[in-house]
């Protein structure tokens, strides 16, 4: 089994709008929902792909309780705590104008020492089936910005690796305990690590782990390994949206290392499912259809 934690889930929202105006009161013509947060993107991949997953998380209110059914419908189990407030709403406009593709992030419950304490609990007890653990996103409000690294000092104990993708001090903080592989895109990687190319940001990331993926939009992959480099991108046609193309890609790394494919094998198939996430309008989610498809079109480059 693969176990996916999205301490912060959210229900992702497309709404239609034909015009913005400022200080004018706009409708919404045509709405769509998904269960969204970037653990549940990667899990929604992995299940597709016909892989054992579960997803831990924070569950709060109707919008949580709409998460884990739209999940478990999907047949992906969900685990970890309840707790007061509402999961997170996160809204992407398409609209005809310069703010197609704006997107407004909520900000979603409040978490105390005891929620993580009940987190930690689900996670030491789900571990042991795990075969692969990724660790995605943000945390909610009130998190203190090391419980990655406290997670994955637990995974490390039991020889469990752990796929980390996070931003900012969560992941400073969790690189310090040396996860298994890290992913991140340009933009975070420049941030954290004030490198400014995807080749040396991978290299100084090996420091920290034995895997570094930087996804760097349509420059595509670039996976470190040891003392090789792979850059590989998979062009599609027609866009519908990039939000969940990281997520998808982790998804990719977290099958890889289940089959235990080589470093190629590994790009390979990462890249395939980062490019899948592109070609349907559902947010955040892939078909293997498509993966299949794409691993034969899985470019190369030097």
């Amino acid at each position: 089994m693969i176990l996916c934690l999205c301490p912060n889930p959210s229900v992702d929202k497309y709404a239609w709008i034909e015009k913005f105006t400022p200080g004018k009161v706009h409708r919404i013509s045509k709405e769509q929902h998904f269960p969204g947060g970037k653990g549940i993107h990667v899990a929604m991949a992995i299940k597709e792909l016909r892989e054992e997953v579960a997803i831990l998380g924070f569950w709060a209110g109707p919008t949580g309780e709409w998460i884990r059914n739209q999940c478990q419908a999907m047949g992906i189990p969900t685990y970890g705590p309840e707790v007061p407030g509402w999961s997170r709403i996160c809204i992407s406009f398409r609209s005809d104008t310069m703010y197609n593709n704006t997107e407004l992030i909520s900000c979603g419950p409040t978490v105390n020492e005891k929620d993580f304490e009940n987190f930690t609990q689900s996670f030491q007890a789900l571990m042991a089936d795990a075969n692969c653990i990724t660790m995605s996103g943000s945390w909610p409000q009130g998190a203190q910005g090391d419980e990655y690294a406290q997670l994955v000092t637990l995974a490390n104990d039991q020889q469990k690796p752990v796929i980390l993708d996070c931003a900012g001090q969560q992941l400073l903080n969790g690189l310090k305990v040396k996860p298994y592989a890290v992913h991140v895109n340009l933009t975070e990687g420049k941030a954290a690590l004030h490198e400014e190319f995807p080749q040396t940001m991978a290299t100084h990331l090996l420091q920290y782990c034995e895997y570094a993926a930087i996804t760097a939009g349509e420059e595509g992959l670039y996976l470190a390994h040891e003392n090789a480099l792979i850059h590989a991108k998979c062009p599609v046609g027609k866009v519908y949206s990039t939000v969940g193309c990281g997520d998808c890609l982790v998804g990719g790394l977290a099958i890889a290392h289940k089959q235990g494919l080589d470093l190629l094998q590994t790009a390979r198939m990462a890249t395939a499912c980062g490019s899948a996430n592109c070609m349907r309008p559902e947010l955040g989610m892939l078909y293997k259809n498509d993966v299949d498809k794409l691993l034969d079109q899985v470019m190369f480059l030097k």
